[in-house]
């Protein structure tokens, strides 16, 4: 009897803790963007994708309003909580990146050494 008692406590407790998982993916290409980061402001908690855009976050009974998602290279994203139960795949576009031009120069300088 006591085996039962301790399988359902335990049990109950794998019930209760869901998490919610999915991919990030190029709104333009549909291929995953590896190491997005996921940030819930609310909690002020975050944490990134897997190198195959996949990610898993914990549900909480304590439900975020809303979760930030951003990766180099693209436009980051705030989205509403409720579309995150409803959805698995989630989209970023690609923003261009215009960097300054770098010059780089190479001279040959002379050593002199000088023998004491």
């Amino acid at each position: 009897m006591l085996k039962i008692a301790c399988s359902l406590l335990f049990l109950s407790n794998l019930c209760l803790s869901q998490e919610k998982c999915g991919v990030i993916l190029d709104g333009s290409t549909r291929q995953s963007i590896p190491y997005a980061t996921i940030y819930i402001p609310a909690t002020k908690q975050g944490m990134y994708a897997t190198d195959k855009g996949t990610f898993c976050m914990p549900l909480d009974e304590r439900k975020p309003d809303s979760l930030r998602i951003s990766a180099i290279g693209y436009t980051s994203r705030t989205i509403d909580f409720q579309l995150i139960t409803t959805l698995d795949t989630l989209l970023l576009w690609p923003t261009p990146i215009a960097l300054q031009e770098v010059l780089v120069k190479a001279d040959r300088q002379k050593l002199h050494a000088k023998c004491p």
